[in-house]
């Protein structure tokens, strides 16, 4: 928490986000280190050229579920926030193979506006927010989806 209060930045792309700690100043292998640690708390994040810390949007749940999800000092605030889907949303893979399903047939119904999804942009990639997913189970036991 401490090390993302002063040295963390929340970077938003056009279509994306990632959290970056600066870690530049440290040496390499301590950097690899601590990005190792990191990856076995199930932060999915990596030590980059720049010898920084990048967490992707894939180990944005879990960074804040280990950090918390509110500044304990209100000047940083601006970087917990996040919309709610970036927590709760899942990726059409990660559907598929929780529920033990064909993606293929997952896709599918997405794409034919049978099953619904969860997009922040026009052309970005489908995500599956809880509603969509109890609709898929429901899916699943009417026989529509296997």
């Amino acid at each position: 928490m401490m090390w993302y209060l002063g040295d963390g930045s929340l970077v938003k792309g056009k279509d994306t986000v990632m959290l970056r700690l600066s870690t530049d100043g440290f040496a390499p292998d301590r950097v690899k280190f601590l990005s190792k640690r990191l990856r076995d708390k199930g932060i999915a994040c990596h030590r980059n050229n720049d010898n920084r810390i990048m967490i992707n949007a894939k180990g944005i749940p879990a960074f804040f579920d280990f950090i918390g999800r509110k500044s304990p000092v209100k000047c940083y605030d601006y970087k917990f926030e996040l919309p709610e889907w970036r927590f709760t949303s899942k990726r059409l893979r990660e559907v598929a193979d929780e529920l033990s399903v064909s993606y293929n047939r997952l896709s599918h119904l997405v794409k034919s506006g049978r099953l619904g999804c969860y997009r922040a942009s026009e052309k970005g990639r489908p995500r599956m927010l809880p509603e969509h997913i109890e609709r898929a189970k429901e899916l699943i036991k009417t026989g529509e989806l296997y």
